[in-house]
């Protein structure tokens, strides 16, 4: 019997840094939620010298079609 609660998918990574709307060069950590009909993301995205900031990106699905926004919620050096 599978006990898991999660499943990882078979279309894993869901987003990469290519999927991104700026360059970056990884994709870590994230953390997921629904709210309303979107799954929410938290990502944290390590940028080239290796700073990393959080965003959001929002899919209906949670699989495709993600909308990932270009500013952070908090970025690296910024303080609350």
């Amino acid at each position: 019997m599978d006990t898991r609660i999660f499943q990882l998918s078979s279309k894993n990574p869901i987003i990469s840094p290519l999927d991104l709307p700026f360059q970056a060069a990884a994709v870590l950590n994230p953390g997921a939620t629904e709210q309303g009909d979107d799954v929410v993301l938290l990502l944290r995205i390590e940028d080239h010298a290796g700073f990393s900031n959080l965003h959001i990106a929002r899919s209906k699905n949670g699989v495709t079609d993600w909308k990932i926004d270009p500013k952070p919620i908090l970025a690296y050096g910024e303080e609350d």
